[in-house]
């Protein structure tokens, strides 16, 4: 079985639109409809279960389970599986852990997982209990972070200590990818309301947001997926363009009407894109597949499309962005937010869903899964994030799968847009350094240009917030170390 988890990355040897190209790194039934412009609305399964679940993030975030597997277990099966991960990773029986909670037998996962990655290195964690490893990690947070006391750690659960230990963890794994992405002096970067040149569809390039952009060797081209805001309306049009530069791109195709956030990703020959549909109850994830590179920049007029019904949020299902492909199984995990009533607020969360049979099936095979997240649901607000949580971008470092989002420290505050960075479990902040306090919607691919991987960051700068000739597009185009 070939399965590939998305980097977001186009290599030179990726000659999509010609041939020899390799690729880029309890429920109930319901209806979910898709549409082409040649066809009627059909229908495809729909299952959603919005309990979310510590152990299923821990065991897919962690890449223990793929999330097509772990979205179809039962609390028993999910149960079974986190306590045979636990079993060889430390030395308490198996009869022990089955004493536990499943919770508790995913915070035990998260605790060898934070210690086994840990820089400083613990000697002989299988041969550890699980106390054993929690009192190590106790100790680890107790001289990183300095502003707890053992007894104060002690006092706290290993969720709590886990969230706690991710404050040091991601810095000390990351601290070179979390400078280059926020130091706008490496590379190049660019501020620009657009850096767009109309052709004849838009009238206009005023509000016009690059949602992805990709350099396509084959082509010797960049190809840029945007969304520019309708007259008079709150509403959106996707678009694509082309360009021998990124700051100089031409539109060549309208991708769609009342859509937005767009990610694209090149597979084979094809092209898949991601997208917000915005119909009458509000927005909803969909996809489209364009089955050559020509169809997808003339705006093919009937690619096959999926739109899902909103399962999970009360009014807006969206950002969507690929996490996982699995080619030969035909399954898309796809990460997403969904609105929902949260201690008595609606505010944006995060989630995943799984796409089973879109790209080489028929409508009557495309099966829609969603499923609410737990972990960064929790912890992003326990660390200052208490807005919403929204778009964000999968991408590989250091052969390590990482995320990097948009989150708020205010809901609807539009001046606490912050980026983080993360492994889809706990999140640190990226600071960028810029006379802007405010960075939303980041999108991040990767490139080989010779021997040298280049990463090429988009990101929305709102004007509250934004220093002088800021607000708008940031593009940042610098060498990953």
């Amino acid at each position: 079985m070939r399965k590939v988890f998305f980097a977001l990355i186009v290599a030179p040897w990726a000659c999509l639109g010609l041939s020899g190209c390799a690729n880029c790194e309890d429920s109930t039934d319901a209806t979910c409809t898709f549409q082409t412009n040649m066809q009627e609305p059909s229908t495809a399964d729909t299952a959603t279960n919005t309990d979310a679940s510590i152990a299923r993030d821990v065991l897919f975030f962690l890449g223990r389970k793929p999330m097509p597997e772990l979205i179809q277990y039962s609390e028993d099966e999910l149960r079974n599986s986190a306590i045979s991960d636990l079993e060889p990773r430390c030395s308490t029986p198996v009869s022990s852990i089955q004493s536990l909670s499943t919770d508790e037998v995913a915070y035990a996962l998260l605790v060898e997982s934070i210690l086994s990655r840990d820089p400083a290195g613990h000697a002989g964690l299988t041969a550890m209990s699980i106390e054993d490893q929690r009192n190590t990690l106790i100790v680890a947070n107790n001289q990183r972070l300095r502003s707890k006391s053992i007894a104060q750690l002690q006092a706290l659960n290993s969720y709590q200590n886990s969230r706690l230990a991710y404050d040091w963890l991601l810095p000390a794994l990351a601290s070179r990818l979390i400078d280059s992405v926020g130091n706008l002096a490496l590379g190049t970067a660019t501020f620009q309301a657009s850096a767009l040149n109309s052709i004849s569809s838009p009238p206009s390039t005023v509000g016009m947001d690059v949602a992805c952009i990709r350099f396509h060797d084959g082509l010797n081209s960049w190809i840029a997926v945007f969304h520019k805001q309708q007259p008079h309306e709150d509403l959106f049009d996707l678009y694509v363009a082309v360009g021998s530069s990124p700051n100089s791109l031409e539109v060549t195709a309208v991708l769609g009407t009342n859509a937005s956030m767009g990610q694209f990703y090149f597979l084979g020959d094809g092209v898949l894109l991601l997208y917000e549909q915005n119909n009458i109850g509000g927005p909803s994830v969909a996809a489209s597949y364009y089955e050559n590179l020509k169809d997808f920049l003339s705006g093919q007029s009937d690619p096959k499309t999926f739109v899902s019904q909103q399962t999970l949020g009360e009014s807006a299902e969206g950002t969507p962005s690929l996490t996982v492909i699995d080619e030969t199984a035909d399954e898309l995990t796809i990460g997403m937010h969904c609105y929902i009533s949260k201690g008595g607020t609606k505010v944006d969360q995060q989630a995943v869903a799984v796409l089973r049979g879109f790209l080489r099936g028929s409508s009557k095979d495309w099966q829609w899964q969603a499923q609410l997240l737990k972990v960064v649901n929790d912890w992003l607000p326990e660390d200052g994030f208490t807005g919403k949580l929204g778009s964000r971008s999968s991408f590989y470092w250091a052969n390590e799968r990482w995320f990097i989002m948009e989150a708020q420290g205010e809901l609807d505050n539009w001046y606490t847009w912050r980026i983080v960075l993360g492994d889809g479990l706990g999140f640190v902040e990226v600071p960028i350094r810029m006379a802007s306090n405010s960075t939303a919607n980041p999108v991040f691919t990767t490139f080989l240009n010779s021997s040298e991987r280049v990463a090429v960051s988009t990101f929305f700068i709102p004007s509250e917030g934004s220093g002088p000739d800021q607000a708008g597009e940031l593009l940042h185009i610098f060498p990953l170390p």
